[in-house]
């Protein structure tokens, strides 16, 4: 009997949990006050989370009730009243990548908040993890927002097509989220859009290197090379936000969520008529805009430069500099207008 008795106890004693700080364990909550809950985690003793171990993005002490289940992280094996020490804060990992492992294996749909772009896509945040979503996955609608920089902060939905714990790696899908109709939706819009056809749009935002143009349910980019004929290096400086602008489409890209606009092309091409308002021979003015290693750039009207070669100066040029030189060559095709300073004092043959 004696010897039943200490094989019992024995393996009472077998069960109890040995936990030692770094263990993930999960307790169910015994109760719950202000500033701290207490576990039952199968241990000797009791465990307990308090402070700043409650805090965690999730907010999960908040959403916690007696009876629930919830995973935690060992801080101390024994306090000096008996309690082991606990955090939701530091098992908060834990938890969201379990949860990530069976939203992969149920291929659910999650909300995910995206944090900003990264190279090829963008970075979102799931729980406490991160997770890229590949720009080929995203929707088109958040394709054309993350091309003008507006897709931080809004929550998508999407699904984990790719988990790997051992190199945290964690990739997503919103596309993969999206109906069969709503995929088919996407591709019937951007169809309807074709090189070539004019718009009436109004810009959205502007960054030094293009303008984003809202025209329909779609939104553009004008390249700051295509705002004006003329040289422009910042578009902040010609077009700012609400201004109604008339655009081309020069450019649809479905895979990319991509549409080039241009601006100058509904302008007057100010090169169709060049060759009669600077014939070969003739002499003109105009200011030096650019100098490079090869000779300057001369401005003749807004939208029109011409160059003067280094081998047809006379001496050095500065920017700002106003001058007198002679046409010798124009081609409107090629856009190029040559000039010289030193034919201007020699007779012209």
């Amino acid at each position: 009997m004696t010897n039943d008795m200490g094989a019992l106890l024995e393996k009472a004693v077998a069960k109890v949990r040995q936990l030692k700080p770094g263990d993930v364990v999960e307790g169910i909550v015994l109760s719950k006050g202000k500033d701290e809950i207490i576990l039952n985690v199968g241990a000797k003793a009791e465990g307990l989370v308090t402070g700043l171990e409650l805090e965690d993005e999730a907010e999960t002490a908040a959403k916690l009730k007696p009876g629930d289940k919830v995973l935690a992280t060992v801080i101390q094996s024994e306090d000096n009243r008996g309690f082991i020490l606990l955090s939701l804060k530091k098992a908060e990992i834990e938890r969201d990548w379990r949860e990530a492992v069976k939203s992969y294996e149920e291929e659910k749909i999650l909300e995910v908040e995206i944090l900003g772009p990264n190279r090829g896509g963008v970075v979102a945040r799931m729980g406490s993890l991160r997770g890229f979503i590949p720009f080929s996955h995203l929707a088109l609608a958040n394709k054309m927002l993350a091309n003008s920089g507006k897709l931080a902060g809004k929550v998508v939905k999407a699904k984990i097509i790719e988990l790997n714990r051992d190199i945290d790696r964690l990739v997503l899908s919103e596309r993969e989220a999206l109906s069969k109709g709503e995929r088919a939706q996407e591709q019937t819009a951007l169809g309807k859009i074709k090189v070539g056809e004019k718009y009436e749009g109004e810009i959205t935002s502007v960054t030094p290197f293009a303008a984003f143009v809202k025209f329909g349910d779609f939104e553009g980019m004008v390249h700051v090379s295509e705002l004006s004929w003329e040289k422009t290096a910042d578009a902040t400086k010609v077009v700012k936000a609400g201004d109604k602008l008339s655009v081309v489409v020069t450019e649809v890209n479905p895979e990319e969520g991509r549409v080039m606009l241009s601006h100058r092309k509904t302008l007057p091409n100010p090169w169709e008529k060049i060759a009669e308002k600077y014939t070969v021979g003739s002499k003109i003015k105009g200011k030096v805009t650019k100098i490079a290693d090869f000779g300057a750039f001369v401005e003749l009207e807004p939208g029109i430069e011409g160059l003067i070669h280094v081998t047809e100066t006379t001496g050095p040029l500065s920017e700002g500099d106003e001058v007198e030189a002679r046409v010798l060559e124009v081609d409107p095709k090629k856009q190029k207008i040559a000039l010289s300073l030193k034919a201007v004092g020699a007779a012209w043959r």
